[in-house]
């Protein structure tokens, strides 16, 4: 990995890790601010606002800012709302906080994968998103989990002021390795025109359904392994390592398959996820196969990531930033979708290994939507050939 595109990735890292750390700090946050937990679990939903909102009209404003200074500014951005976190002194204060991070993550987001793939050859796409992903991966497993051992022992303004900490560090990081690239030249006029394709609304629809088929499971580990599998709590973290560590490997194997057959491999992908949900339900009572089968859900649970990124690429050459912006609010709604229905399905008294069901439905209806795409790219394949 590029030292540039390893940079970028733990600012990936950092901001996956502010995203997602807040989940485990909820009952802390409650007490210390004085507010129900569910109030306190609005600073998970005004964060996903802040990302499907301020993503694309960011990216939209900043085209004629050279890449290289956009994502200074936008990391700094990122540490000045976890700055705002750490000393906030009521909730009001750390909602704004928590919002202005999440301003920049779209774009930030978007415009690390135009950079880093400056850096490689064309077919190399899929790896070098993948080599991005996998800051992800590490905030899953690693950062929330850290994170939350942080907060219990030091308290939850000190995850925060670590962040923000690693957030500066992140900026020199990119300054001295980040190449000046160009912006991207064109208007707003011209980067919402990518929005005329047609291939761009399908992979968005795409990302969001098979995103929600996985958040509408993942969100609900934790219960199923307990209620259902019979493990006991201190378990828990192990099996959640045990996702993560499927998580990343099918982030790498994803990238490697993107480059070689874009299209067939996430159709083979998505059929896989769709059946390991499936699998799930079928394994959740035998305690002996639940982790295999939980590591198999991770994999290629996140093995799409990087295919769903290379396909807006390639459908928007001109001006794929906001593109890509948009694809990521779409998994930011995905997740969102995926754990409500989850939820609701829970909320109306079916039991919790019903989720496993929901997960596979929503997976199949993405898998539907991508058949029928690569089915029509075939036929007009066939025709230009003859």
């Amino acid at each position: 990995m590029a030292i540039p595109v390893s940079a970028l990735m733990l600012c990936i890292f950092c901001i996956g890790t502010a995203e997602l750390v807040v989940t485990g700090l909820l009952p802390q946050l409650a007490v210390d601010l004085h507010v129900s937990v569910p109030s306190a679990g609005l600073l998970v939903t005004l964060y996903a606002a802040g990302a499907v909102v301020g993503g694309p009209v960011v990216t939209a404003l900043t085209t004629r800012v050279p890449r290289k200074a956009l994502l200074l500014a936008l990391m700094g951005l990122f540490a000045a709302g976890n700055v705002i976190a750490f000393v906030a002194p009521s909730y009001a204060w750390l909602a704004v906080g928590r919002v202005l991070s999440a301003l920049s993550q779209g774009t930030f987001f978007a415009v690390s994968v135009i950079v880093a793939l400056t850096l490689v050859a064309p077919e190399k796409a899929g790896v070098t998103i993948a080599n991005l992903a996998f800051g992800l991966n590490l905030a899953t497993v690693l950062g929330s989990p850290l994170g939350t051992l942080l907060g219990q022992h030091l308290g939850w303004r000190a995850v925060f002021g670590v962040i923000a900490v690693a957030s500066v560090l992140c900026v020199v990081a990119l300054g001295r390795t980040a190449p000046a690239v160009p912006a991207d030249g064109g208007s707003v006029r011209a980067e919402f025109a990518v929005f005329r394709n047609a291939a761009v609304w399908q992979s968005i629809l795409i990302t969001t359904l098979a995103q929600a088929g996985l958040f509408a499971v993942m969100t609900y580990i934790a219960p199923l392994v307990t209620g259902v599998s019979g493990f006991p709590v201190s378990w828990v973290s192990v099996l959640l390592l045990v996702f993560g560590a499927g998580s990343a490997l099918g982030n790498f194997a994803g990238g490697r398959l993107a480059d070689r057959w874009l299209l067939g491999s996430l159709v083979a992908l998505l059929t896989e996820l769709t059946l390991s949900l499936l699998l799930l339900w079928l394994v959740l009572p035998w305690r002996v196969l639940t982790p295999p089968v939980l590591l198999l859900f991770g994999a290629f649970g996140f093995s799409i990531v990087p295919g769903l990124q290379a396909r807006i690429m390639r459908s928007t050459t001109g001006a794929p930033t906001l593109a890509l912006s948009v694809n990521v609010s779409a998994f930011n709604i995905g997740n969102g979708l995926g754990a409500w229905l989850g939820g609701q399905d829970i909320a109306l008294g079916l039991p919790v290994r019903s989720v496993t069901i929901v997960g596979a439905v929503l997976s199949a209806g993405g898998l539907a939507a991508l058949a029928l795409v690569w089915a029509r790219e075939r036929r007009t394949a066939g025709k230009v050939s003859v």
